[in-house]
């Protein structure tokens, strides 16, 4: 986003995690806005109700006294520094209609910046255009994510048609009308392939003040004698050389960005904006002074070898690396690579922290040599290595953190130029047959693989690729490799390569664990079977783990076992909120057993109502309900009212989940989130709605009245220091004792949900002694999560000390290495055997610590001591596979695998039937909680194998519409609003999914969990997940895409042309219609890169 790349973090040192974009508003127009600003208690009730800012600082009486009130507003919006605090502010003022004049002021500047920066961009290219003549623009794609799926097939149909200067000729046109991120993965691509003369060059351009400054960069365009400096947009003309003694050049790099490392144009563009907003005038002739500069945020990025401007960037690849450190096993090491060296598929058992990723990188550099005895083999059974295999390797990993990670380690042994990491947050990546033909080593999580290996034959696909191209599949975290695992379907097409055509060659497999895992095996017969099976999937010909003694003892050495303690303690004496929150759900159970249907969960049957709530098997009970209700329930009205029954029932059990846990002020805090979220947008509607005005209250608004009528007493309770939670009495007195004043250890603190993580930080943060941590936060990618960047900034964050604790959900559990990590907490959290040994493993320090915090009434110490007998089930078994005779060991794999085929077979033809359905209309979408119909199968289709979509026009009606912060899960994709049924007249608050904007389209993505399925045989059913499903969606094609948008191909060329003379503000009214909340929007409709532009100025 513009704003974030040209603010960064305050020069004083704002937090990293709040929000990069508040300095606009805190720093740089502070003195406008205390001048001319004057608040009201509209704008202050606007700015309360985002929700963005706490009540405490809108409380704080000298808001509205004259004179110091913006002032103390900007000094605590700073202190606090909330994610969304800049956005709600701005859409504050706009939604007062006598201040929006402010918020036109301060985006105007924002959007002035950016133009300066596209023009700054277009100039540079149009003087160095020539010289990309003499490269292929394919080469450069994989690193220019910023490039849509249309135009990189533009650029790719252009080279096959016309050749590669064509080519060169369109890329260059594209890459004018980008912006900074672009032109910066330019740079990186340009370096990445060779071209490191040409990527410097661009970079002393565009940073004027680099190497001499102005005169500097007038001799570098003259040296081209394409253009005239008359030609270059005005910053170049003010721009003058950094003085060697000045204090501003702390923020703005003057020397040639170090190796390795992307030079981030928001540098550049960050003191351009402080000089010039210095200079720059308000429209009452108030010259706004004395702003401080701006850093630009670190810059993570994988090594890249950089050539200096004299080499000759097209001798680059044959130039040795960048210096490779030997690579030198120790003697377990060796041990466990024999196998894979000898040519045999291998699966290496071994501790973590043992380095299993140092063994794999010995394999896939000896396959990437090319060295005897390894690398693709054909054949039936074990099969023969072939000579001049393929010596390509790609390595698989189970979490997006990983593929960095592992891939810098392999970048240590092996030419970094030959290795890149590929996750699906990168978007469209094109071919992988063609990626492996520049690289050797490709890191990727395990999905990407699967979607290559099971792309659609039709319309010419290229993106299709075949195992036969493969020399090495490395499989981390193998374990995982079973059931409909995407590691276990990358296995599946390797099988079935194998035992179809067994002549045709085929990679060698490498697996990497620290734990086979046993299953739900009781017996180590049973355990025995899981690890032969998994095995079979991996089509192990040996298990690879330390046997000889001295090097057991090396290994004992080297791995240093953490210190385990396990620390129960007795839940509160008196919980009262607890006993308060335990009458309200028995209230709303007996509103269940009443309503007809109802009655059964007072009956001896699996539906009846559990006695002890806050538990799983509370929860447990709660979706065998929702299952019920969705095939035994016809009447729409009684539906209604159980769904809303067992929806409450579930927030209220998770707020006892977050109170047994955390502090009750964090799941009173949870309950007032989600209870009355709902209720507040539907009483909004009703205000404009004179319909919905004369209707009764609604059975969610009588729930929620319950709630409400409790709220003041619960507050109280939450309020009361004898309320205090003995576990985290003792969490606090672990991590002082463990962390305090050992600034060079590093912890971390598992937790069961994300709610949990999300209390706890919030704990942390608040309690004064425990404030030297500052703690992190770490969760998943899915829903709501984490991008990949926030994960990989947050973990360099964490290795380098600026975050001394992260609270993590079990995504930390397997794969990070972090060697500083001499601290691991679980808090009252437990997995298997398997997630025993994965949270141990994250110690990687000497005299590592492994704590266990539990309330005692919940016996998980217990099932923590089975997990350690499982665990010992597990070594035990292994050991005795590995001592099986080879012959007796293959033929047990060969039985597992035939087998498995057949049950493959039998299953896929079962579901011909199914797959083939052509009655997908008579399959109707309901909203699971009133019934209220929203589509068919037939409206829905598939974007890229993941996202279900509806095209129906006549679903939007169907639908209510309400803004969220917008996020970035996918290059390709923006989410804008949260999607829900559009049922007033019940009042209905069930959310459907979620709309978002994909290649410039809106679109409507739906969840099945939020419907039930009338079915044309049989009772209504609820899938959790898409793939479970008895019926395949279809694909949505390019027809589908043009249809959804309303748009042509000419229509699109007019666009692009009309966007470069757009005026940045000739799309306010459109940005303000669009982000008025809850109101019905078009499905068809194009947003304008501008207009984006806007809205992302805003966030």
């Amino acid at each position: 986003m513009a704003a974030t790349a040209m603010t960064g973090v305050a020069e004083d040192g704002g937090s990293a995690s709040g929000d990069p974009n508040l300095v606009l508003i805190t720093e740089v127009f502070r003195p406008f806005l205390v001048k001319s600003l004057r608040l009201n208690p509209e704008f202050i009730a606007q700015l309360t109700g985002s929700g963005f800012v706490s009540e405490e600082i809108m409380m704080n009486p000298q808001l509205l006294q004259l004179g110091n009130g913006v002032s103390t507003l900007l000094d605590d919006l700073k202190q606090a520094n909330q994610m969304g605090s800049y956005a709600a502010f701005m859409n504050s003022l706009r939604n007062v209609e006598s201040f929006k004049y402010f918020a036109d002021v301060i985006e105007e500047f924002a959007n002035a910046r950016e133009s300066e920066a596209r023009d700054k961009i277009k100039y540079v290219m149009r003087a160095l255009c020539p010289r990309f003549c003499d490269i292929d623009p394919c080469d450069l794609l994989p690193y220019i994510t910023e490039f849509s799926d249309g135009e990189r097939e533009n650029v790719t149909q252009c080279v096959t048609n016309n050749g590669a200067i064509s080519g060169a000729m369109m890329f260059c046109g594209i890459l004018r009308t980008k912006g900074e991120e672009c032109f910066s993965q330019l740079i990186e691509g340009l370096q990445g392939t060779g071209h490191e003369g040409l990527a410097n060059e661009l970079s002393d351009l565009m940073d004027p003040c680099k190497n001499g400054g102005e005169k500097f960069c007038k001799s570098k365009l003259n040296d081209v004698n394409t253009c005239t400096m008359e030609d270059a947009p005005g910053c170049y003309d003010d721009c003058t050389p950094c003085d060697d003694n000045a204090s501003s050049c702390d923020s703005i790099s003057s020397s040639p960005a170090p190796k390795g490392k992307k030079r981030s144009l928001a540098c550049t563009w960050g003191k351009e904006m402080a000089m010039n907003i210095n200079d720059s005038e308000d429209q009452k002739g108030q010259s706004v002074k004395n702003i401080p500069l701006l850093k630009a945020e670190p810059s993570i990025q994988p090594h890249r070898p950089v050539l200096s401007v004299d080499e000759d960037p097209d001798d680059i690849l044959n130039e040795e690396p960048e210096r490779l450190e030997e690579l030198i096993l120790r003697g377990y090491q060796d041990e466990l690579v024999s196998p894979g060296l000898n040519g045999k598929n291998s699966v290496v058992v071994a501790p973590t922290g043992s380095g299993k990723t140092v063994v794999a990188a010995r394999l896939a550099k000896a396959v990437v040599d090319k060295e005897p005895g390894v690398g693709q083999r054909a054949g039936k059974g074990v099969g023969r290595v072939i000579k001049d295999g393929s010596n390509k390797v790609i390595f698989i990993v189970n979490k997006v953190p990983l593929v960095k990670q592992q891939g810098d380690l392999f970048k240590k042994y092996i030419d970094g130029r030959r290795i890149m990491g590929l996750s699906g947050e990168m978007g469209h990546i094109g071919s992988l047959d063609d990626l492996l033909e520049k690289k050797d080593v490709l890191v990727m999580t395990a999905q990407i693989l699967v979607n290559a290996l099971r792309a659609s034959d039709k319309e010419d696909n290229a993106d299709r690729m075949e195992l036969s191209s493969v020399g090495l599949i490395i499989l981390d975290e193998c374990h995982h490799c079973q059931k409909s695992n995407a590691y276990n379907e990358v296995m599946e097409e390797y099988r079935d390569l194998k035992l179809t055509t067994p002549d045709k060659p085929r990679p060698q497999i490498l697996g990497l664990t620290a734990s086979m895992g046993v299953g739900k095996a009781k017996s180590r017969y049973k355990a025995v079977s899981h690890i032969l099976n998994l095995c079979a999937n991996l089509d192990a010909e040996k298990l690879s783990t330390v046997q000889n003694e001295d090097n057991l003892e090396e290994l004992k050495r080297n791995r240093d076992k953490p210190t385990e303690s396990i620390l129960p303690v007795p839940g509160r004496k008196i919980d009262r909120f607890k006993m308060e929150i335990e009458r309200i759900m028995t209230q709303i159970e007996d509103i269940i057993s009443q309503t007809p249907g109802g009655d059964i969960i007072h009956k001896d049957s699996e539906l009846k109502c559990p006695t002890t709530r806050g538990t799983q098997v509370y929860e447990q009970w709660l979706v065998r309900m929702q299952d019920y209700i969705a095939g035994a329930t016809t009447d729409n009205d009684n539906r209604m009212c159980l769904v809303t029954c067992t929806d409450h029932l579930k927030k209220y059990n998770s707020s006892l989940y977050i109170n047994r846990d955390a502090r009750t002020q964090d799941a009173l805090e949870y309950l007032q989130r989600n209870l009355t979220r709902h209720h507040s947008v539907l009483a909004e509607e009703e205000q404009d709605n004179e319909l919905d005005k004369e209707r009764n209250c609604s059975f969610e608004d009588k729930l929620v009245a319950v709630f409400k009528s409790k709220e003041e007493h619960l507050q109280r309770i939450s309020e009361d220091p004898a309320n205090r939670n003995p576990l985290l009495e003792c969490l606090s007195d672990t991590l002082i004792k463990a962390l305090a004043g050992q600034d060079h250890s590093r912890g971390i603190l598992f937790c069961k949900t994300r709610a949990a993580t999300e209390a706890l930080l919030a704990w942390i943060e608040k309690t004064p002694k425990l404030q030297f941590l500052k703690p992190g936060r770490l969760i998943g990618s899915g829903g709501t999560g984490m991008t990949q960047k926030q994960q990989t900034e947050l973990l360099t964050l964490f290795r380098d000390g600026n975050h001394q604790l992260i609270v993590a959900t079990s995504v930390a559990e397997e794969g990070l290495d972090i060697q500083a990590c001499n601290v691991v907490i679980r808090y009252n959290y437990i997995s298997n055997d398997i997630g025993r040994v994965q949270a141990q493993g994250r110690n990687r320090a000497r005299g590592g610590k492994f704590y266990l915090i539990v309330t005692e009434e919940l016996n998980l110490h217990e099932k923590e001591f089975m997990n350690q007998i499982r665990e010992k089930m597990m070594f035990e078994s292994t050991q005795r596979l590995q001592r099986m005779p080879e012959a007796e060991f293959l033929k047990q794999i060969d039985k597992l695998q035939r087998e498995n085929k057949l049950e493959r077979k039998l299953k896929n033809h079962g579901n011909q039937s199914r797959k083939h359905n052509k009655k997908l209309m008579q399959v109707i979408l309901i909203c699971r909680k009133c019934g209220a119909e929203a589509c068919t199968a037939d409206d829905i289709r598939v974007i890229e194998g993941a996202h279900h979509v509806v095209l129906a026009d006549f679903f939007v009606e169907r639908c209510r519409f309400v803004n969220v912060p917008h996020s970035n899960p996918h290059p390709d994709i923006e989410i804008r609003q949260k999607i829900y049924c559009g049922n007033t007249r019940k009042s209905c608050t069930q959310e459907w999914g979620t709309q978002m904007l994909y290649k410039g389209c809106l679109i409507n993505l739906i969840t099945p969990v939020n419907f039930v399925m009338k079915m044309p045989k049989g009772p209504p059913r609820m899938f959790k997940k898409w793939k479970d499903v008895p019926f395949k969606i279809a694909d949505m094609s390019m027809d589908d895409l043009e249809k959804a948008c309303n748009i042509s191909s000419d229509d699109d060329e007019e666009e692009e042309e009309e966007e470069d003379n757009e005026d940045p503000r000739g799309n306010a009214d459109g940005m303000e219609m669009f982000s008025a909340s809850n109101v019905r929007q078009p499905h068809r409709q194009r947003a304008s890169p501008s207009r984006d532009l806007e809205m992302n100025l805003a966030m």
